[in-house]
């Protein structure tokens, strides 16, 4: 079994979990970047396995490691700066559910993701969708408007995630906003932020993101083609975490 741990910089407790891996667009990922850049967020554990290859990015002068937990007293929020071998997915999640949510008294855990739409909706926002693991999570998102998908499949570490989160009846959901997989897409981040706010009562000011979409796709451009490339040497077609069917 793959080797999988945490290695923990800053003791610190929260009540909710996001996760933002690259998915379609990476919505998701440019979503809970932006998040963690608004709330101040620090690193506070790395995620590490001998199955990671060794790398690094650097951005703005700054060392991204391959899986950083960042965190304060609201939320945990998970990133992957590169592409995860599929093989550990499900150990991933495994010790992130036992570090950080179950040991922790999370009450919410959310992934964000794109659903692939060809093409997205000009000038319309973006619709966002659920899947929900417990009535409980389904009357938050229903709560705020959010329309229910009902059928598909997941894949990835959000699948990972939400089939932990069902087995131990974890309230999760997942955020799904349309998204082109073609390209990053930061509009599609944007309608993420936003519910984010909405979900949790949040305030995180959306208009840096709103002024600088195209700066922000452009700085995630070279990992957007990176994932595609070690996706299809995986013998996966499409980058998504979600194929309807």
């Amino acid at each position: 079994m793959s080797d999988v741990r945490v290695r923990r910089i800053k003791p610190t407790t929260a009540k909710v979990f996001i996760e933002g891996f690259p998915g379609v667009g990476l919505s998701g990922l440019i979503a809970a970047k932006y998040i963690i850049e608004k709330m101040g967020m620090e690193p506070v554990a790395f995620i590490v396995s001998d199955d990671i290859p060794p790398s690094v990015t650097v951005m703005n002068g700054k060392i991204l490691c391959p899986i950083t937990v960042y965190g304060n007293d609201k939320a945990y929020i998970v990133v992957a700066e590169s592409f995860i071998p599929l093989h550990i997915l499900n150990k991933v999640a495994s010790v992130l559910f036992d570090e950080f949510i179950d040991s922790k008294n999370v009450d919410l855990g959310i992934s964000l993701g794109g659903s692939a739409a060809i093409p997205p909706p000009m000038g319309k926002d973006r619709r966002v969708s659920f899947i929900a693991t417990t009535e409980n999570a389904r009357k938050m998102a229903q709560e705020i408007g959010l329309s229910e998908i009902t059928r598909g499949l997941i894949m990835g570490i959000t699948a990972a995630l939400v089939g932990e989160a069902y087995i131990r009846r974890e309230d999760y959901l997942v955020l799904l906003a349309e998204s082109d997989p073609t390209r990053p897409d930061p509009v599609a981040a944007l309608a993420l932020v936003e519910t984010i706010n909405k979900l949790l009562g949040r305030n995180v000011d959306t208009e840096e993101l709103k002024k600088t979409i195209r700066e922000v796709e452009a700085q995630h451009r070279a990992l957007h083609n990176h994932i595609k490339d070690q996706l299809k040497k995986s013998g996966i077609d499409e980058m998504s975490h979600l194929y309807y069917v």
